[in-house]
């Protein structure tokens, strides 16, 4: 059970098929009121483990927030693998981005800022217990990480495509936390997938369950 696989699509036919699904972009173009572009992708055969986090930081467009996350089972997934946690509503609290910036503080204080306000918020941590095909599309704010593995035996097979909006470019953590310009980020690449485009992530690689 590896950790998890970046940008598998850009090998994996069988991915690539999964994240041009007619239906989920189709439903994507109706959210962004644009054509929908792939960014990158994740596989997991296990939970990831993560702390409770928001994408915005890593896929951070302009305006903000034209970028979705989606998450698909690719089996049925069972208590204590890992399963994927959130906060219903939670991408509706606002962190003060500048006060963390202006205190010298960057991604471990805004996460920690984020579930800290959560909690005063009274919101109820979920658990998405998912069954194989079930897909889950969240805001770019929504907080999510993964629970404990109980069960480091068991897989938890699932696949994460980031998607944003045609019409917008996309910058990394430096660029949210105000430490690079604009103009260092958002060159890329493209290929095309029948009539649609997605970002050239060039080969798969395997990274740490973490942020």
């Amino acid at each position: 059970l590896h950790s998890r696989l970046c940008n598998f699509h850009m090998e994996s036919k069988t991915a690539k098929e999964i994240a041009f699904n007619k239906i989920l972009l189709d439903i994507l173009d109706q959210i962004f009121d644009s054509e929908t572009i792939l960014c990158s992708s994740l596989y997991f055969e296990k939970g990831s483990e993560q702390r409770i986090h928001r994408d915005g930081p890593f896929f951070y467009t302009s305006p903000k927030n034209l970028f979705v996350g989606v998450w698909i089972a690719l089996e049925d997934i069972k208590e204590g693998t890992g399963e994927l946690i959130y906060y219903p509503k939670g991408h509706t609290i606002p962190i003060s981005v500048n006060n963390i910036i202006a205190n010298g503080g960057g991604w471990n204080e805004y996460t920690k800022d984020i579930e800290s306000e959560c909690k005063k918020q009274n919101l109820s941590l979920q658990k998405n217990i998912a069954n194989k095909g079930d897909v889950l599309i969240w805001h770019a704010e929504l907080p999510h990480g993964g629970a404990a593995i109980e069960h480091p035996s068991q897989s938890h097979k699932s696949i994460v495509f980031h998607y944003k909006a045609k019409s917008v470019p996309i910058y990394g953590e430096e660029v949210f936390f105000k430490r690079a310009p604009v103009s260092k980020f958002n060159v890329f690449k493209y290929r095309s997938h029948g009539n649609r485009k997605y970002i050239d992530q060039g080969k798969p690689f395997f990274a740490k369950n973490e942020y």
